[in-house]
């Protein structure tokens, strides 16, 4: 709005030079130029006190309703002023017009006020020119003018009111497209913490459950001296350090993703020198250097990453593992690699890690491939990936 308070301010000030340009090539006598000359500053006058208010407040404000009706009248007043000061004045109706349809508030006080603008310029014409030329004259100016001011307004109006139905439709659609947004988030948050719940049943809690039952166990043999009492006790270590090892599996997995600006290759080094220091498992982590990913796809791939080292504390029994990262034919893959004991991959494995890793998958147009045996386990994800940069060797 103050924008269009400051394009106003500069159509009327040229306006205002261009009518006083007539009023002096004009040379009706004096009288007549000072009659035309008030009415040039009172339309000036008006603009500059109620008008800018008038069509919306320089601060902010809006329009003020009061400061519109005021600059309507002494506009039009102005108008007729200048009119019957001056005939070549008329051409006061071609910004007149125009002002009257902004100051107006409504598109019936907006006619009412064209109207009223219509007989003032006719009246103007009589009392400059006489009944005899002044009603010819004047009718047929009021009628033109009016004419064509109805016909812009409505035309303008129409395109205006058209506008606003299509910025309202704008701004539902993207109240609505937060709203998904929002949802989806919401669902994601619910799916993650769901099948974190489920992973902490199927792993922590089972091995805490037989913790207690153990040391339940090893209460009643230390009560009846049984000989069985140091096996218990080693049992019940054995299991609580198993759960140990599942509890630090999983707040692996939950670790932020650290990434850096040097792409994908530094964060699979720090996340093997994590995995590293917290096993002792040998790791070797094989990457190009320079290689970089959309932040996206790199955020999946590191998160297949931890979740498949994740799978390797807790059940591969591994001393090495190697995880090599590479991007051929349009797509980028991370592969880990173990020495561990394997499973089969047709058997329905416990927990969520590995389905977590393809539905993560899916949702970028990736997928996940799985090979294991008595050699170990390589667990393959890949992303289709597009304008990545192109890798140095590492030498």
């Amino acid at each position: 709005m103050q924008q269009n308070v400051k394009v106003w301010s500069g159509v009327v000030l040229a306006a205002t030079a261009l009518f006083a340009g007539v009023i002096v090539a004009a040379d009706e006598g004096l009288a007549r130029s000072i009659g035309g000359a008030v009415a040039l500053a009172l339309f000036l006058a008006t603009w500059f006190l109620f008008g800018r208010r008038g069509i919306g407040d320089v601060d902010g404000c809006g329009q003020d309703p009061r400061a519109s009706t005021t600059a309507t009248v002494l506009t039009i007043g102005a108008l007729g002023m200048g009119v019957a000061s001056l005939p070549e004045l008329a051409l006061m109706q071609g910004i007149v017009y125009p002002l009257v349809w902004t100051y107006s508030l409504s598109r019936r006080r907006a006619l009412v006020a064209n109207a009223v603008s219509a007989v003032v310029v006719f009246v103007a014409f009589v009392v400059a020119l006489g009944p005899a030329e002044g009603l010819f004259s004047g009718l047929v100016t009021a009628v033109v003018s009016l004419g064509f001011s109805l016909g812009m307004g409505f035309w303008i109006s129409s395109i205006a009111e058209r506008s606003t139905r299509r910025q309202a439709l704008i701004d539902e659609l993207t109240a609505t497209r937060e709203q998904l947004a929002e949802a989806h988030r919401d669902a994601g948050v619910l799916a993650e913490r769901e099948r974190l719940a489920r992973d902490i049943h199927d792993t922590v809690a089972q091995s805490i459950t037989g913790v207690v039952l153990l040391a339940q166990r090893a209460r009643r043999e230390q009560q009846s001296a049984d000989a069985t009492l140091p096996e218990t006790l080693a049992v019940l270590e054995e299991t609580a350090r198993a759960a140990l090892v599942e509890a630090r599996s999983v707040v692996a997995a939950l670790a932020p993703v650290e990434l850096g600006s040097g792409g994908i290759r530094p964060a699979l080094v720090r996340l093997g020198e994590r995995f590293e220091r917290e096993t002792g498992v040998t790791v070797i982590v094989d990457a190009p250097e320079g290689a970089e990913l959309p932040r996206e796809s790199e955020v999946v791939l590191l998160r297949c990453a931890q979740e498949a080292l994740a799978n390797v504390r807790k059940h591969a029994r591994a001393r090495r593992v190697t995880v090599s990262f590479g991007i051929d034919a349009g797509r980028a893959e991370v592969i880990v690699q173990d020495d561990g004991v394997g499973f089969d991959p047709a058997a329905s494995a416990p927990g969520y890690g590995l389905d977590g890793m393809r539905e993560r998958l899916a949702l970028a147009g990736g997928r996940l491939a799985l090979d294991s045996g008595e050699g170990g386990t390589r667990v393959a994800a890949s992303l289709p990936v597009a304008a990545v940069a192109q890798p140095e060797v590492a030498r």
